[in-house]
């Protein structure tokens, strides 16, 4: 489950990110947290919050493009999925096989989610924030700051327990 830039509209809020990791580990999954070095503030925090629940590891800070591909590579092998964002780690982690489940958030996930685009014999998945009764016009969009007037909704009203769910029921 891989953190994303604070303050990037494409980035999954932290909270987010940790209130998915309990239910997954509560469920019995194992978990990963990666951090990069502009996520690595929010990791240390999520490392600290979370010290005490079983299944839940941490990567945080990680450096390196080599060495994150051959741990990619590594858990695809073992059947692993990831979770995050839009994002080069995003792209990284299907190219070296691993399933994605990618939280789109403002952009359009068919032009830059993951290969092969989700669907019949694609082994990846996008989930979105439900937005039936408010369709969002500014979206879908590839600014680096958000103009909405409630701020970066794509991801926000994103739920863990509806990713959750997506991963559980597989």
């Amino acid at each position: 489950l891989a953190l994303g830039r604070p303050g990037d509209p494409r980035t999954w809020p932290a909270g987010h990110a940790r209130d998915l990791a309990r239910i997954l580990a509560g469920a019995g999954w194992s978990v990963v947290l990666l951090s990069g070095p502009a996520e690595e503030p929010a990791g240390r925090e999520l490392e600290r919050e979370l010290a005490e629940v079983a299944g839940i590891h941490h990567w945080v800070g990680q450096r390196g493009l080599a060495r994150l591909a051959s741990w990619m590579e590594a858990a695809a092998g073992r059947g692993v999925r990831y979770v995050g964002s839009d994002s080069g780690p995003m792209h990284l982690a299907w190219a070296m096989g691993l399933e994605v489940l990618c939280l789109a958030g403002p952009q359009d996930p068919a032009r830059t989610g993951p290969w092969p685009p989700p669907g019949p014999g694609s082994p990846h998945r996008v989930v979105t924030a439900p937005f039936e009764d408010e369709p969002l016009s500014c979206r879908p969009c590839l600014a680096r700051t958000c103009g909405h007037g409630r701020g970066p909704v794509c991801l926000t009203e994103l739920a863990p327990a509806r990713v959750a769910e997506l991963l559980l029921d597989r």
